[in-house]
């Protein structure tokens, strides 16, 4: 399956496939911005696909991601279990 874009209760969301590439760069990150450009207005992905810099919030990858997503006023779900994180990490 390819990331696609679904309407889900009303809210056009670019559903990113569990399979794809991960994401590892900010640049990474503007290319799933980039193609919310077909309407979509939140990009749902997948926990296994973040790169697990983005857990650890004092790389600033996480913020830095977060920060595009906020300029281009698009949405951010990441789906899934970040529980390894969470123990792993005080702050997140």
């Amino acid at each position: 399956m390819a990331d696609t874009v679904r309407e889900l209760s009303g809210v056009k969301v670019l559903v990113c496939d569990p399979a794809g590439p991960s994401i590892t760069t900010v640049q990474d990150a503007l290319d799933l911005i980039g193609a919310t450009y077909d309407g979509a207005e939140l990009v749902a992905v997948p926990a296994d696909r973040l790169d697990d810099t983005f857990f650890v919030l004092s790389t600033g990858f996480a913020g830095e991601v977060m920060q595009k997503f906020v300029n281009y006023h698009v949405r951010l779900v990441v789906l899934g279990d970040i529980s390894r994180h969470l123990e792993a990490s005080s702050a997140l």
